[in-house]
């Protein structure tokens, strides 16, 4: 299957945008390891949305994602954020040319003991840390024949629903992000 352009995206709530705890303005570590990641491969463009910084109702998140058409989006959110990042992947995956959906973040546990969301609308989701995990998913996406059920589909959704977490077994190998000054 071909890859062109992979859009990460950091939802966020407008709930939990007047609250000075810390942990609000951590860069989108995750997502900033796959950029950095995303980098080795050729022809492959990566744009990183992170509505943390540039808050941005789900209408926007969509309009932008529809301007740039990217062929995969990996979507992190918290709980805060679980019902914004769903009205963004139900609306996307009912488009005419629906890009692939990766799911990260915290919501997902959530979600999974309460399915407030329908996570369904995801073609994988990867619990705990996908810093490393997200290649192995995105080189089987690159491998697999887009006409045919995908193995990875099954693979991945079987490790969610098992609630199975991937880990970073060695962060040393990880390819070290760069960081713009809005992100600092």
């Amino acid at each position: 299957m071909q890859i062109n352009s992979v859009m990460l995206l950091r939802v966020s709530s407008v709930v939990d945008k007047d609250v000075e705890h810390p942990q609000f303005f951590d860069p989108p570590y995750a997502l900033k390891h796959i950029e950095a990641g995303l980098q080795k491969y050729d022809g492959v463009t990566v744009d990183l949305l992170d509505c943390w910084i540039h808050p941005m109702p789900a209408s926007s998140m969509i309009e932008h994602a529809n301007k740039n058409n990217p062929d995969l989006i990996v979507v992190s959110s918290s709980s805060f954020d679980a019902q914004i990042a769903g009205e963004f992947v139900d609306t996307l995956k009912k488009s005419e040319k629906s890009p692939l959906l990766v799911g990260i973040g915290q919501s997902h546990y959530l979600n999974k003991d309460f399915n407030k969301v329908d996570e369904k609308q995801y073609d994988a989701i990867l619990l705990g840390e996908p810093e490393d995990e997200f290649f192995k998913l995105f080189d089987q996406i690159l491998s697999s024949d887009p006409s045919s059920d995908s193995q990875w589909r099954k693979y991945y959704w079987g490790h969610y629903e098992a609630g199975e977490r991937f880990l970073v077994e060695d962060p040393d190998s990880l390819v070290f992000p760069t960081y713009t000054p809005d992100e600092l």
